[in-house]
C-alpha cells in the first residue's frame, strides 16, 4: 500500500520555506559582531536622551521590552498561545518524496533526489552594505522568485532553505541556501536559463574581472540514489527536505484539479520507526540494529 501523507493536499500553492523568513533580515544581522549591534542601539538611545526629556528618551525602549518580557512570560505559563510551536507537527514524521506524477511508492526513499548548496559571503567590514554585495542579492532574489512561478514539474525544483554559519566569526557570516531537486540535470537546466545567465555573467564581468575580493560564493552539489536517503522529524515545524512541496497534476478530462501534496508521514511504526527501514536496507543490515530501545 503506498505511504500516505499526513497533511490534506491543497489547492494553492505553499510558499517555499526560505520565502516566508525574515529574508534580509538573515543578512543583516549576520554582517555585524553582538557588540557593533548592542552599541548601534546604545548611540541611538543616546541621540534621544540628547534630543529628548529623559523620561521621554527611555520610554520607547522601556515599552518595547516590558511588552516583550509580558509576551514571553504569558506564553510560559499558558495564559496565550505559544507562538513558537504554532507551525510544529507533534510526533514523529518522516518525509517521502513522490514520483513525477506526485504518486506515493509502497517503499521509503523510492525516488532519487538532488541537494545543492549555495553559500556567500561579504568578507568586507560593511558587510552587506559593501559595493556589489546589494546587486548580488538582487540577482538572487530574482531567481527565487522564478523557481517559485516555474512548474515543478518542469522546473524539478523542490524547496528551499536559508541558513547561517553562526559559529564561523563574529560577522561577515557564512548565509547558505540549501534547495531540494528531482536531479542534477535539472539543476544545470535551470543554470543555462536566462536569468541564472545573466547572473553569471554580471559576477564574472562585475567581480571576478573587476578584482572584487570579497565577495565569496561556493556551491556543493549530491545527487543521492533512492534507498539512499533517509530523514526523521520529531516536534518539528517541515524544515529541509520536510518543507518541499510538490504538484500532483489532475486529469482534466474528468474535471480533476491540480493540488500540492507534501510528503510528511507518521514514522511512529512499521518501516518508518528506523532509519534502517527508511533507507529500504536488506534483512541482514536491517535486523542489525533492530531491537534497540532507541528508534532512530
Amino acid at each position: 500500500m503506498a505511504l500516505t501523507p499526513v497533511l490534506e493536499p491543497t489547492k494553492t500553492r505553499p510558499t517555499t520555506q526560505h520565502l516566508t523568513g525574515p529574508g534580509s533580515q538573515v543578512f543583516l544581522k549576520n554582517s555585524f559582531s553582538l557588540i557593533t549591534l548592542i552599541l548601534f542601539g546604545a548611540v541611538l538611545q543616546s541621540i534621544l536622551v540628547l534630543i529628548l526629556p529623559l523620561r521621554f528618551a527611555l520610554a520607547p525602549a522601556a515599552v518595547v521590552f516590558a511588552v516583550r518580557i509580558l509576551d514571553h512570560v504569558l506564553m510560559i505559563y499558558n495564559l496565550k498561545p505559544n507562538q513558537y510551536m504554532s507551525s510544529v507537527l507533534l510526533g514523529k514524521y518522516s518525509y517521502q518524496v513522490p514520483d513525477s506524477a506526485g504518486r506515493f511508492s509502497d517503499k521509503p526513499s523510492d525516488e532519487p533526489i538532488t541537494v545543492f548548496m549555495l553559500s556567500a559571503r561579504s568578507n568586507h567590514p560593511a558587510g552587506v552594505f559593501a559595493p556589489g554585495f546589494a546587486e548580488m542579492g538582487k540577482y538572487m532574489r530574482k531567481m527565487d522568485q522564478e523557481l517559485e512561478a516555474m512548474d515543478p514539474t518542469v522546473s524539478g525544483f523542490l524547496g528551499k532553505t536559508l541558513w547561517t554559519n553562526g559559529t564561523d566569526r563574529d560577522g561577515g557570516n557564512e548565509v547558505a541556501s540549501i534547495s531540494y531537486w528531482r536531479s542534477p540535470e535539472h539543476i544545470h537546466a535551470y543554470a543555462h536559463g536566462k536569468t541564472h545567465s545573466e547572473a553569471w555573467d554580471w559576477f564574472n564581468k562585475e567581480v571576478l574581472k573587476k578584482g572584487i575580493n570579497y565577495i565569496g560564493i561556493s556551491h556543493d552539489l549530491f545527487a543521492v540514489p533512492k534507498g539512499h536517503w533517509e530523514n526523521i522529524y520529531i516536534n518539528m515545524e517541515p524544515t529541509s527536505l520536510g518543507a518541499a512541496r510538490f504538484l500532483r497534476k489532475g486529469d482534466k478530462s474528468s474535471g480533476e484539479e491540480d493540488v500540492w501534496v507534501r510528503g510528511i508521514v507518521d514514522a511512529r511504526k512499521g518501516q518508518l520507526r528506523h532509519s534502517a527501514g527508511r533507507l529500504t536496507w536488506g534483512t541482514e543490515q536491517h535486523e542489525k540494529y533492530i531491537g534497540s530501545e532507541l528508534d532512530v
